[in-house]
């Protein structure tokens, strides 16, 4: 079984439809996590969809894998009742100009998920805003909270996460590949796919012939050369 932890916010789910389309394919469990980078540091997953920056990556980059899938778009949560979210379109930082801002990522784009959390019930009570990114708000927020896009992340200082698919290298094996090929695109029908799914196969039926020669005390024979 293949276990993968993924960042609140990311929304796998296409990947894992997509992934069970697989013949034979080993099953994958997936759950949301505040901090999927501990755990698959800790050996607690295979797999791991990640919100980079992250220096923890990087100090560990020699012994993972890593691909990069997708940038995050950025956002703003405002009080419900606010005019902001009744005009419901992209922010400009002039708009907010003056409002408490009472989280924001880091200069480096980290996000402190647990925080985000935190002070949106603040923005519920109708006090300031706070800046993520926006599938993390949508996912976060509250019944008096509204995420919105921004319009020039620039002018907030606002870095862009992007979402990575990260595994040990120790980890790797076809069923693995399976699953990166699919986040990247290949189809569960892909050629590649259908490769790995023959050397399964043929690993499997080779394992029952020599199972049965071995009840019947008789010797493998040779494979001839042609």
């Amino acid at each position: 079984m293949l276990t993968l932890s993924f960042a609140r916010g990311c929304v796998p789910d296409k990947w894992l439809r997509r992934y069970a389309e697989i013949p034979e394919a080993p099953p994958l469990k997936a759950a949301a996590s505040d901090d999927p980078v501990a755990e698959l540091l800790a050996g607690e997953c295979m797999l791991a969809l990640v919100r980079l920056p992250d220096p923890r990556l990087e100090a560990e980059l020699g012994s993972l894998h890593k691909v990069e899938l997708y940038q995050e778009e950025p956002g703003i949560a405002v009080p419900a009742e606010s005019v902001f979210a009744q005009v419901r379109g992209p922010m400009e930082a002039a708009d907010v100009r003056g409002e408490v801002v009472h989280s924001r990522p880091r200069p480096d784009g980290r996000v402190d998920c647990a925080e985000v959390a935190q002070m949106l019930s603040v923005v519920a009570a109708g006090v300031g805003v706070v800046l993520a990114p926006r599938p993390l708000l949508e996912l976060l927020a509250r019944q008096k909270v509204v995420a919105l896009g921004i319009a020039d992340p620039a002018e907030f200082e606002f870095a862009p996460t992007r979402i990575a698919l990260v595994w040990r290298k120790a980890d790797d094996s076809a069923d693995v590949q399976d699953f990166v090929g699919i986040t990247r695109g290949r189809s569960p029908r892909s050629s590649r796919a259908t490769a790995v799914r023959r050397e399964r196969s043929s690993a499997k039926r080779k394992g029952r012939v020599s199972q049965g020669q071995r009840r019947r005390g008789r010797k493998p024979r040779p494979q001839r050369r042609h």
